[in-house]
C-alpha cells in the first residue's frame, strides 16, 4: 500500500495517543485489537491526523484482508465527498498497514445524544447533514451497511462526518443499480436458511457478526432474511438514527445490551414504540423510513439524478437549507472540545522526548501516558470550565461539588436471575482524590447504590460485553450496553491504581 502522493512512513508522524480501536470476535473469544487509531502529528507540517494502524499478522490470521481492502477501496472512491471521512494516504511497515485519515476532533455523535441540550434543532441539523453524506455515498455506488451513531464523527467545527467503511459494499459500475437496489425478492433459499440458523445461534450468544453485516440495532429486515444489501438498507439505518437522535440516545428497537435474538424479532415484526411527546414530524419521517418492504421506504424509488429528494421534501426539513447546511454553524459549537475535555488524558508525560514512528519505545510512551489521568494537572480556569460543561450531562446531578465524571454508560446489573438497567458513573472527587463507582436507576432517576472501589477491587472482563467487579464481600455481574467491557475495566483499574493505594 503506497501513498497517493509522496510516499510516507510512520517516521513522518509523531504518534500522540490512542483514540479508537477495532477488535475481532472469534469462536466467542474477544481477540486483541487488529487495528488501533492514533492521534498523530505530521513532523513536517505539525498538522494532526487520525492514523489507523492495522496489525498485519492478526489480519492474516483472522482472514480479515477483505475488511481492510474494502475500506480502502471505498474511501478512495469517496475522495472529496462531503460529510465522509477522507483517506489522505496509505503506507506500510513490517508490522502494520497504515491509513492516514482526517481527524474528527470532537469524537462520536452518540456521546452527545443523551445530553439535555440535544434538542429538535440539533436533530434537524445532523439528520440533514447525514442525509447529504448518504446521498454522496450512494451516488458513488457504495452502500455503507453499518450506519450507527458510533460511526458518525464530529470534526473541529462540530460538523458530521461518516466513518468506518470496513463493512461497505461497492456496486459494480456495470451493474444495473436500479436492479441492484430493488431486487430483493429473488432471495437465495440456502442463504436464507443459513441466516435463520445464524439468528438461532445468536440466541445462544454466538458472535453477532457471523450471520450478517452491520450492527444488530440498525440491521434491516431484508438483511436478516438473507437478501442482498442495497441502498435502501442504509435508509433503514438512517430512520433508526433519526429516531435515536430525537429519543435522546434510546435505540428504536431496544437497547444495545438487549438479547440480540429479541432485537432481531422486533426488527422483523416492526415492533417499536414512540416515547411520549415525540415530535410528530420526526415520527412521520421515521415511520416512512422503517418499512419492512425496502421498496416502500421513503426515498427508495427516487431516481439517481434527484436522489432522496422525497426525503428532503419531507415537512420535517421544511426549515432546512440543504445547500448551506454544511456551512452553517453547528448548534452544538459551544461544546467544541467537550469530548476531549471529559476524557482528557496526558498526550505525553513531562520532559518526554517525542520521537516519530511506531516502534516499541513509542508504544511504551503512549501506553504510559494513557495511564496518567490529568485532572490534577488542570489549571483552575480549565477546571471551572470543565465543571460548567459537565453540568450539561443529565447525570451530573448525582455528582458532588468538584466531582469529576471520568466515564459513564448504561449497563445491565445482574442480581439473581433479573438484570437491572442502570447508568454506571465512574467519578473522582478532586478535593480529596477519592474515586467513586455509583449506579443510577435511569427510569426512576434515583441513585441505587455504589460499588466499593479500593485497592482490593478487581475487574475481570469476560468478553466485549460482560465483566465482573470483585470486592471483598460481593461479585458484581455487569453487561455493557456499548460493548466496551474492556474499556470499563481499564478505566476502573487506572483509577484504582492511581488513587487507591
Amino acid at each position: 500500500m503506497t501513498s497517493r502522493s509522496t510516499k510516507k512512513s510512520d517516521n513522518d508522524f509523531i504518534f500522540l495517543k490512542i483514540i479508537g480501536e477495532a477488535r475481532i470476535l472469534t469462536s466467542k473469544i474477544l481477540t486483541g485489537s487488529f487495528s488501533t487509531v492514533y492521534l498523530c502529528r505530521d513532523v513536517e507540517t505539525a498538522k494532526e491526523y487520525a492514523i489507523k494502524a492495522c496489525d498485519k499478522k492478526l489480519i492474516l490470521r483472522e482472514k480479515k484482508q477483505e475488511y481492510i481492502k474494502r475500506e480502502k477501496d471505498a474511501l478512495l472512491k469517496l475522495n472529496n465527498t462531503i460529510g465522509v471521512i477522507q483517506l489522505l494516504s496509505t503506507f506500510q511497515s513490517d508490522k502494520y498497514l497504515f491509513f492516514v485519515l482526517t481527524y474528527a476532533k470532537n469524537s462520536e455523535l452518540h456521546h452527545y445524544l443523551k445530553l439535555k441540550i440535544f434538542n429538535l434543532e440539533c436533530v434537524k441539523y445532523y439528520s440533514a447533514q447525514l442525509l447529504i453524506a448518504i446521498e454522496g455515498i450512494h451516488r458513488k455506488n457504495i452502500i455503507h451497511r453499518d450506519l450507527k451513531p458510533q460511526n458518525l464523527l464530529l470534526d473541529s467545527s462540530m460538523k458530521l462526518i461518516v466513518g468506518d467503511f470496513g463493512s461497505s459494499k461497492i456496486l459494480s459500475d456495470q451493474t444495473d443499480s436500479k436492479e441492484e437496489q430493488l431486487n430483493i425478492n429473488n432471495n437465495n433459499k440456502n442463504q436464507e436458511e443459513r441466516n435463520i440458523s445464524a439468528i438461532g445461534e445468536s440466541k445462544r450468544r454466538i458472535d453477532r457478526r457471523a450471520s450478517f453485516v452491520g450492527t444488530a440495532l440498525y440491521v434491516s429486515p431484508e438483511v436478516l432474511k438473507g437478501s442482498k444489501s442495497h441502498f435502501s438498507t442504509d435508509l433503514f439505518a438512517y430512520g433508526c438514527i433519526v429516531y435515536e437522535m430525537c429519543a435522546h440516545g434510546r435505540p428504536v428497537f431496544g437497547s444495545s445490551g438487549e438479547n440480540e435474538y429479541v432485537v432481531f424479532q422486533k426488527i422483523q415484526n416492526m415492533d417499536y414504540k414512540f416515547p411520549e411527546n415525540f415530535d410528530s414530524e420526526v415520527k412521520d419521517l421515521v415511520q416512512k423510513l422503517l418499512k419492512i418492504d425496502p421498496e416502500e421506504r421513503l426515498g427508495a424509488k427516487d431516481p439517481k439524478e434527484s436522489i432522496y429528494k422525497s426525503i428532503r421534501d419531507h415537512e420535517f426539513f421544511s426549515t432546512i437549507n440543504f445547500d448551506t447546511i454544511y456551512s452553517q454553524t453547528s448548534p452544538l459549537i459551544f461544546l467544541n472540545n467537550f469530548a476531549e475535555m471529559l476524557q482528557q488524558n496526558n498526550v505525553v508525560q513531562p520532559n518526554v522526548i517525542l520521537e516519530p514512528g511506531l516502534g516499541e519505545k513509542q508504544l511504551k510512551r503512549i501506553l504510559q501516558s494513557e495511564l496518567n489521568l490529568t485532572s490534577s494537572n488542570l489549571t483552575p480556569e480549565a477546571l471551572e470550565k470543565l465543571f460548567k460543561e459537565q453540568t450539561k450531562i443529565q447525570w451530573s446531578e448525582f455528582l458532588d461539588e468538584n466531582e469529576y465524571l471520568i466515564k459513564y454508560g448504561f449497563i445491565y446489573k445482574r442480581k439473581g436471575l433479573i438484570p437491572r438497567k442502570r447508568m454506571l458513573l465512574l467519578s473522582l472527587a478532586l478535593s480529596t482524590n477519592t474515586p467513586r463507582l455509583s449506579y443510577i436507576d435511569a427510569n426512576a432517576n434515583i441513585k441505587k447504590g455504589e460499588i466499593p472501589l479500593d485497592s482490593t477491587t478487581v475487574c475481570e472482563p469476560k468478553n466485549f460485553k460482560t465483566f465482573f467487579i470483585h470486592t471483598p464481600n460481593r461479585i458484581y455481574f455487569l453487561e455493557s450496553h456499548e460493548g466496551d467491557a474492556l474499556k470499563w475495566c481499564e478505566a476502573i483499574e487506572k483509577i484504582r491504581d492511581k488513587y487507591c493505594k
